[in-house]
C-alpha cells in the first residue's frame, strides 16, 4: 500500500513538473519539422483533449502553445484550469499548485484598465486553489497518520467523512465498517454511516446503525437526534405499507 502510494506520488510529480516540458519540446520538434506552429491549432488541439479529459494531450498542447506566446492571459488561464482539473480527479497537490502559478501570471499580464473583470476572476481562482491546497495536505495528513496507524480512530472518521463527500460511498461505508470492528465500543462510526445511508435513501439501515450507537452509548447525542428525526419519518411510512419500508431497506 505505501509503495503504491510512493509511486502514485512521483506520477503526480511528473505530471506537473517534468512531463509537460518534456511532451512540449518534443510536440514543438514534431510540429516544427512539419510547419505547424501555429499556437491557436495547439490551443484548440488542448482544448479537444481537454474536453476528452486526455490531461496529458491537453498539456502537451497548451504547454507549447503558451510557448510560442508566453504573453497569452487566455493560454495561462485555459493552461491552469487543466492542471486544476486532473488536481482534483487525481488528489494532485503539485498540479493545484501550479494551477495556481499560472493565474497569477496571468493576472499580472492583463492591465487593470482592460479588462477587470477577468483580473477578478483569476483572482477568486487563485484564492480557490489555496483552499483546495489546503484540503488536500489536510487529506494528505490524514492519509499520512493512518500509514503509520491503521487503529486511528480520529484520522479514519476524518477520511470516510472526506470520501463521502466525493461521493465515493462504497469505500467510506467500508471504512466506517472497519472502524466499526475495530473500536467496538465506539458509536462514532455507527452514526457516521446512518447518516451517510439516510443520505443514500437507505432509511432502515439509517434507524439500524443508530440503534446500534444507542446501544454502545445510550447517552450519546447524535445518536438520540438521528432516530428521533428518523422515527417520526418511518411512523408515516409504516403507515402507508410494508412495501415501501421493504423498498427503503435496500
Amino acid at each position: 500500500m505505501r509503495a503504491q502510494g510512493e509511486c502514485k506520488a512521483i506520477k503526480q510529480r511528473l505530471f506537473s513538473r517534468v512531463l509537460p516540458l518534456l511532451l512540449c519540446g518534443t510536440l514543438l520538434l514534431n510540429d516544427g519539422v512539419a510547419g505547424v506552429v501555429d499556437p491557436e491549432i495547439l490551443y484548440q488541439k488542448g482544448m479537444n483533449a481537454f474536453q476528452s479529459k486526455d490531461y496529458i494531450e491537453a498539456v502537451k498542447n497548451l504547454e507549447a502553445a503558451r510557448f510560442i506566446n508566453p504573453q497569452s492571459p487566455r493560454y495561462l488561464y485555459q493552461l491552469g484550469v487543466v492542471y486544476y482539473t486532473h488536481a482534483i480527479d487525481e488528489n494532485d497537490l503539485d498540479s493545484v499548485e501550479r494551477a495556481q502559478l499560472l493565474w497569477r501570471e496571468a493576472e499580472s499580464l492583463i492591465a487593470d484598465s482592460k479588462d477587470g473583470m477577468m483580473k477578478a476572476t483569476l483572482r477568486d481562482l487563485v484564492e480557490r486553489a489555496e483552499k483546495r491546497k489546503r484540503e488536500l495536505s489536510e487529506i494528505i495528513n490524514i492519509k499520512q497518520r493512518l500509514s503509520k496507524n491503521p487503529q486511528d480512530i480520529e484520522a479514519g472518521l476524518d477520511y470516510a467523512f472526506y470520501l463521502a463527500k466525493r461521493g465515493e460511498h462504497e469505500e467510506a461505508s467500508t471504512l466506517y465498517l472497519q472502524l466499526m470492528k475495530n473500536h467496538p465500543n465506539e458509536p462514532r462510526p455507527y452514526v457516521a454511516l446512518a447518516k451517510l445511508v439516510n443520505n443514500q435513501g437507505h432509511i432502515l439501515w439509517a434507524e439500524h446503525y443508530y440503534l446500534q450507537a444507542l446501544m454502545i452509548n445510550p447517552n450519546y447525542k447524535e445518536a438520540q437526534e438521528g432516530i428521533s428525526e428518523l422515527s417520526l419519518y418511518l411512523e408515516g411510512l409504516r403507515i402507508e405499507g410494508y412495501q415501501k419500508l421493504v423498498n427503503l431497506s435496500h
